[in-house]
């Protein structure tokens, strides 16, 4: 298999052609039903499972070769073209082939069959047009079966995205251009098209926010609306509708990974504004990942609001891999107020790693504010830890707060019980007891 013509598969699907064509001229189930735009392929039987599927395109210095096979129940299509072949402007008919060259379509839907060869002559292409076997005249009909053929291949391939597109420029603009990506079932086509137009003229906010709805509506996959995203993020810039569009497409996302790496795509480099606090928070605390929700909790500022530290404080008790738990809780409590701490310190008893504890405790105790109640609370979960190393050095850290009062250093000094008189001994120095 050899695909070397960059405008007709990246490089990165070449090595799984046969699945990723089977792929696109299948269609998307989901982007065919919730487009009100789109309407039903005129092959119908191929809409279904593909039990084999191939595909070789190859460009040797200008010598174009297609060969696409699909087939299934009651579908099967062999397309073969040969030569650098010349299309008209809207792509519904063939208009010239080099010398040698050849296109051939063979295409049996639903019971019905339908076959056109085509090659240079003396004056011009001959075709060839049969219908279930029987040699037929290529009129109208015929005329217009191919014209529905080339658009279909188009939309599930876009393989004719570097002619059709400039063309649906000129005559529509971007509406033009949308009119089209609307019909197409085929999520690869959409966003080489959408990649394409984005190069090829200059997008406004506007436009911005039209693509990436029309993508979102259409039911588009996790991984090609973060291919959109990257793609439009620069040019998004800090403008508030592009980004309330982008986060309403990250909110649609099932994939932490997807909506993780997204979330950069979307936050622009302005301050977030309230709203965009509450959408990132939203997202991580629908995430199934400990670790994506740690990596979007990294994207959100230092100052928001004490109900949206709450929120992130629940998330950081429902976590379960202490590291990770440890982050959540030193972020949080970098700048947290008085009304977190207990949220905080009941995030941290959940942490069962020692050093992961004593590394959040020590983050909750850097507040100064903290009243001997919390002081109380954090002796409370430090004392069943087992390692004297590391309930040790949480006592003291506790008893070198501002807030001690004599209560709290009598809960530090009773929470030794059971330590080794070495670490018993070093509390009750911190405590002032020696």
């Amino acid at each position: 298999m050899n695909v070397s013509h960059p405008s007709l598969m990246p490089a990165r699907l070449a090595r799984h052609a046969p699945i990723v064509l089977a792929l696109l001229f299948a269609g998307t189930a989901h982007a065919e039903t919730k487009s009100p735009a789109s309407a039903p392929s005129f092959l119908h039987a191929c809409s279904g499972e593909l039990k084999n599927s191939s595909v070789s395109i190859t460009d040797n210095d200008g010598r174009q070769k297609w060969t696409i096979k699909l087939e299934g129940t009651r579908c099967r299509i062999d397309f073969r073209m040969e030569g650098k072949a010349t299309f008209n402007d809207d792509f519904t008919d063939l208009v010239s082939l080099p010398p040698g060259g050849s296109f051939r379509l063979d295409v049996t839907d639903d019971g019905e069959r339908r076959q056109l060869y085509i090659t240079p002559g003396v004056n011009g292409l001959e075709r060839s047009w049969k219908v279930n076997g029987r040699e037929q005249p290529y009129d109208a009909a015929a005329r217009a079966w191919l014209g529905e053929f080339l658009v279909e291949l188009d939309r599930r391939t876009a393989v004719a995205v570097d002619q059709r597109l400039p063309i649906l420029l000129e005559k529509g603009g971007v509406s033009g251009v949308l009119a089209e990506t609307a019909q197409m079932p085929s999520d690869y086509a959409r966003n080489v098209y959408y990649t394409k137009l984005a190069a090829a003229t200059h997008l406004s906010s506007a436009d911005v926010v039209r693509v990436l709805d029309q993508a979102s509506s259409l039911g588009t996959s996790d991984y090609y609306d973060a291919e959109l995203l990257k793609g439009l993020g620069l040019r998004a810039g800090d403008d508030a509708q592009v980004r309330t569009s982008m986060i309403r497409m990250i909110q649609s996302m099932s994939s932490d990974y997807y909506q993780a790496e997204s979330v950069k795509q979307a936050l622009g480099t302005g301050p977030l504004d309230a709203r965009e606090v509450d959408f990132l928070i939203d997202v991580i605390q629908k995430m199934r990942s400990d670790y994506y929700k740690t990596e979007v909790l990294k994207q959100i500022p230092g100052k928001i609001d004490a109900t949206q530290r709450k929120k992130l404080a629940a998330v950081a008790r429902d976590i379960k891999e202490d590291s990770y738990a440890c982050e959540f809780v030193k972020a949080l409590a970098a700048n947290s107020d008085r009304s977190e701490v207990r949220t905080l310190i009941d995030a941290a008893a959940t942490i069962d790693s020692e050093y992961y504890l004593s590394e959040s405790v020590s983050a909750i105790l850097a507040n100064s504010s903290l009243t001997d109640a919390d002081l109380l609370a954090i002796v409370k979960t430090v004392a069943p830890t087992k390692s004297e190393y590391y309930r040790a050095e949480m006592l003291r850290h506790v008893l070198a707060h501002r807030a001690v009062t004599e209560p709290v250093r009598r809960a530090a000094l009773d929470a030794t019980g059971g330590m080794s008189s070495y670490y018993r001994e070093e509390v009750e120095k911190a405590s002032g007891g020696r």
